[in-house]
């Protein structure tokens, strides 16, 4: 089970070890999350998903800044910019009735990314512009509700139970071979395993068996070996606890997850740009500069899969932005010194566009290793305007809870002018409001 898998369940520990689990004879009722804990399962499923969604990818991006701030610096085809991305939560648990024992639980989250240019140098970086319409110095805002099923946990009291008891076995035979030298150390062991492995077969309360029976040397060992949780210990949770030592780690999982949890998410967003476009203006024979406002407005649905490793979106977008005419050259006589001045430019003030486009989107995380993550995400861009497709394929690192630095590069594609470039994206933490 990845870890995931492991922080969903262990945000559920509270409900497995509570009595309301012991194992009677008749199938009790399933029991509802209250707020602690559904918030609990709520928040770890959602920072979960912010890995795919927005960790390390670039900014440009729906769902930017979900899972972390930060500061993101592109260079693309010549255009050098920096973007801010974070997000804060706007209504942090909203519980709804479920049927069985799953619930859904949805959060919503408001989205702010600032972009502003450092450098602008190529005619084609348009190429980048994904499935935008504003350009130059840009403010998104973003809200974005996600919705998911979780388990109440209810009938995982006798896997849980076993995992202990197993556990407890194994590891005061380990503490008994590691102090064969001590005296009676095989007897005290087996005295140990005999005595807490019948308070475990009777009583729900596993932590407090387990603190019970760590005034002896080998209690406190297989206290810090089998206790989830503890500083030091082996298992952060008790998901990891069963899947080391449980019968079936897949049923006890899907207690708390079930096999069709996809995580749904929706939102809208609204995004403002302001761009300098250069023209030539003959009366005046000099090349004119005017900043022009672009904007846009936009909506996304997307998905999840139960594992949390594979996200799809579509979004479709309206808004205005500006386009230059084509270039010219024009010329005229100068005296001092005898000859031609010309000068070259966009022939004339640039046109406004009213437009929109639609894209899609899907993701996917791979584990090259315990410390290293890989991100891919393709999008595919249909312009209505001149139905242009743009295709767009980033690879990049997604950082670790630590935050560490992050990056990619990203090769596009453009139908239209059949046009192929590579950019490059590196992002750092970004802590100032956290």
């Amino acid at each position: 089970m990845n870890h995931i898998h492991r922080t969903l369940i262990g945000a559920l520990v509270a409900l497995v070890s509570s009595p309301s689990f012991a194992d009677n004879s008749a199938k009790p009722a399933a029991i509802p999350l209250d707020q602690s804990q559904g918030k609990s399962v709520l928040e770890a499923t959602n920072d979960a998903a912010g890995q795919v969604l927005s960790a390390g990818s670039p900014n440009s991006r729906a769902a930017a800044g979900f899972s972390a701030a930060n500061v993101q610096f592109t260079s693309e085809n010549g255009d050098n910019a920096v973007s801010l991305a974070f997000s804060f939560d706007l209504e942090s648990y909203k519980p709804s009735n479920g049927s069985g024992d799953y619930y859904s639980v949805g959060r919503t989250r408001l989205g702010i990314v600032a972009t502003a240019p450092i450098e602008q140098g190529s005619k084609s970086a348009g190429i980048f512009s994904g499935d935008s319409v504003v350009s130059g110095s840009t403010l998104k805002l973003s809200v974005t509700h996600f919705s998911t099923k979780v388990g109440s946990g209810m009938g995982s009291f006798p896997a849980t139970k076993y995992a202990y008891q197993q556990c407890v076995i194994d590891q005061s035979g380990r503490w008994a071979a590691s102090n064969a030298d001590e005296d009676g150390a095989g007897d005290n062991a087996a005295e140990y395993a005999k005595k807490v492995g019948e308070q475990l077969s009777v009583s729900s309360n596993f932590r407090k068996v387990l603190n019970d029976g760590a005034d002896s040397k080998v209690g406190k060992f297989v206290q810090l070996a089998c206790q989830p949780g503890m500083a030091g210990g082996k298992f952060k949770n008790t998901g990891e606890l069963v899947d080391a030592y449980g019968d079936n780690p897949t049923a006890f999982r899907r207690k708390f997850i079930p096999a069709n949890a996809k995580l749904r998410f929706y939102g809208l967003d609204a995004s403002v740009g302001r761009d300098d476009h250069s023209f030539l203006d003959r009366t005046a024979f000099k090349l004119q500069s005017k900043p022009q406002t672009s904007w846009e407005v936009g909506a996304y649905y997307g998905w999840l899969n139960s594992d949390l490793t594979f996200s799809a979106r579509g979004r479709i977008v309206y808004g205005q932005n500006y386009s230059d005419q084509d270039e010219a050259e024009i010329c005229r006589t100068v005296s001092v010194p005898a000859g031609t001045e010309c000068i070259k430019g966009p022939d004339g003030a640039p046109t406004r566009n009213r437009t929109g486009l639609f894209s899609f989107e899907a993701r996917k995380l791979v584990t090259v290793n315990d410390g290293t993550t890989i991100g891919i995400a393709p999008q595919v861009t249909y312009r209505f305007e001149d139905n242009n497709v743009g295709v767009e394929v980033p690879i990049y690192l997604v950082p670790d809870k630590d935050g560490k630095l992050s990056g990619g590069i990203k090769a596009v594609y453009n139908s239209k002018d059949d046009e192929f470039a590579v950019g490059l994206f590196v992002g750092v933490p970004f802590s100032i409001f956290y």
